[in-house]
């Protein structure tokens, strides 16, 4: 697939699904989307107009990318028990088809050539560590630091700073024209 999408964040509409195997033999589902809109950077709700072609987001279902692709299905709107009911070949199952939903383009080599990679857009969902999450990575991490600033040599930032600039103006001293950092 050629590149005709700029990397960014589109609006799409859902186009069809499947289930499918990839050349690696991992189960994967496939949403066929359409984007309708390019999100603006300078405006983030406003809409540029897009050339309208089918493209379609790839999700390998495994042990590792489960919890994701189960977070896709509940963005998706899917409530169902089996993922059956998201194959068009169910009688009565889940049709995405229509739905709007935001994606993301970004470029990728994939077998020596440029092409894009489309995935569902679902928002930052970081925020920032209350108390107990910095006392949790404390417990989880901390010994590693502190055994990393044990092992450091004993100066503090302002000293090596000073000591850096001291050796440039020796170096710029003695009449040479580059700084060997």
């Amino acid at each position: 697939m050629h590149i005709l999408y700029a990397a960014g964040r589109y609006q799409c509409r859902v186009i069809g699904q499947e289930f499918t195997e990839a050349g690696t033999g991992s189960k994967q589902f496939v949403l066929k989307i359409v984007p309708t809109g390019r999100y603006r950077l300078d405006e983030p709700d406003a809409l540029e107009q897009v050339q309208e072609q089918e493209r379609r987001i790839y999700r390998a279902i495994t042990d590792n990318t489960i919890s994701y692709f189960l977070d896709d299905l509940v963005y998706l709107g899917f409530e169902g028990d089996s993922f059956t009911e998201l194959d068009p070949s169910t009688p009565g199952f889940h049709d995405l088809t229509g739905l709007l939903i935001d994606a993301t383009c970004s470029h990728e080599t994939f077998k020596g050539k440029q092409s894009e990679k489309w995935q569902i857009y679902r928002g930052s969902n970081s925020s920032p560590l209350d108390e107990q999450g910095m006392r949790d990575l404390d417990a989880l991490f901390g010994p590693q630091l502190r055994a990393r600033r044990k092992s450091a040599p004993k100066t503090d930032g302002q000293a090596r700073k000073a000591t850096l600039n001291e050796e440039a103006d020796a170096i710029a001293s003695e009449g040479k024209q580059e700084i060997p950092f």
